[in-house]
Order: C-alpha cells, then structure tokens, then sequence
C-alpha cells in the first residue's frame, strides 16, 4: 500500500510537473513507484478557482482517509499561496497524522512535532512561508494593475504609454522560485539551477534585482 504522496501544481504554460518531481524524489530518496502521484495546473491563489482543484480535493480525501502518512511538495505555495488555506491544510493533516514535507522549505522538514517547541517552530515557519506566498502573489496583482491600462485604441499600453511587446523569459513564477532559491544558494548556484531547468541565462546584476525590487 502507497502511503506517502506527492502533490505537483503548476500555473504557468512555461512550467510543467517535471520540473519538480525529479528534485522530489532525489532530495527526498523516494521511488516514483512507491508513491501516489497528484498533479493539476491551475492557479492556487485565486479564491474562484478552488473548486476546481481536483487533484488537491484528492489529497484532502486521501488525508481525511488516513491512506496517507507523509506529503511531499516542491514548493508549500503549491499547495495553496493563500494563507489561511495553507493553515488549514496544514492543520487538516496534522488531525490526521500526516507529516508535510518541502524541498524549497527544508526547515520545514526538520521538526518531527515530538515535542511541544517542535510543533511551534514548524507552525511558525508554515505559518512565514504561507505570508510570503500570499504577499507576493498580491504585489504581483497590484504591479500588473498598476503597469498596464488600455489606450484609446483598446491597445494594453504598459505605465509609460508603450505598447507591450515582448516579456521577459523570466517570470513572475520563476521569480518567486530564485527568491526561495536566495534563501540557501549562492547567485552562481540559483543561475545555474534557473539555465538547467529552463534554459535562461541570468545574470548576477539581474539576480541582485528581483532580490531588491
């Protein structure tokens, strides 16, 4: 019997589940075999969206059954970017006697809950990572509603009254994912982790500006 899952969610066309699941496994020493593999690509941060998640209903049935004991997740915002539904999860699966794990939030993954100080430091840093998550996926809609309008013509114009063209390659997924990535790797490390996972070259100056922006 498979008692341990892993939980894949993407938002963007760029991205796709293979971009987390061999780190999964690696990082974890798991066996694709052995485990329940759930997967959607819909956005987690919007409320009207939610009930769509099959594959996320799927793990809550899988936890509320007890069928599982252990989570496994890249990242916690892809179980849910808002706060108060990561909370719950977390919680939901603490009731039922699941452990949660991340590869992006190894503090996570330190704290067995065996004592009481266990079960707050991990609360806590659950609690940080989903406050991050939700802010950044709010300042991403505020800095999109802020930076394009529409011209007389009906054309989507950026702040400065250009039309927008092209985007950069790096966006605002791959963004979030270099911040975390800031937390335990150099600017060397997260460029070559950023070239082998999507092939983009960025640079350290470029790096040293999503960090401050």
């Amino acid at each position: 019997m498979k008692t341990k899952a892993i939980f894949l969610r993407v938002s963007k066309k760029e991205l796709n589940e293979k971009t987390q699941l061999p780190k999964i496994l690696n990082h974890f020493n798991l066996k694709e075999s052995e485990c329940i593999i759930l997967f959607e690509k819909i956005s987690g941060y919007k409320k009207e969206v939610q009930k769509n998640r099959k594959a996320f209903q799927e793990l809550e049935e899988l936890v509320a059954n007890k069928e599982i004991k252990e989570v496994f997740v890249y990242s916690l915002e892809r179980l849910q970017r808002n706060i108060d539904r990561l909370l719950h999860f977390y919680f939901f699966c603490r009731i039922n006697g699941v452990e949660l794990f991340s590869y992006l939030q190894p503090e996570i993954n330190q704290f067995k809950e065996d004592k009481p100080i266990d079960t707050f430091l991990k609360y806590q840093s659950v609690l940080t990572n989903g406050f991050m998550a939700e802010q950044e996926s709010f300042l991403i809609s505020q800095r999109t509603k802020k930076s394009f309008s529409l011209n007389d013509e009906g054309q989507t114009i950026s702040y400065k009254g250009n039309r927008v063209g092209r985007r950069s390659k790096v966006n605002e997924e791959i963004k979030q994912e270099i911040l975390n990535l800031m937390r335990s790797m150099s600017y060397e490390e997260i460029r070559k982790e950023i070239k082998e996972k999507y092939d983009i070259n960025v640079s350290k100056g470029y790096l040293s500006k999503i960090k401050n922006e």
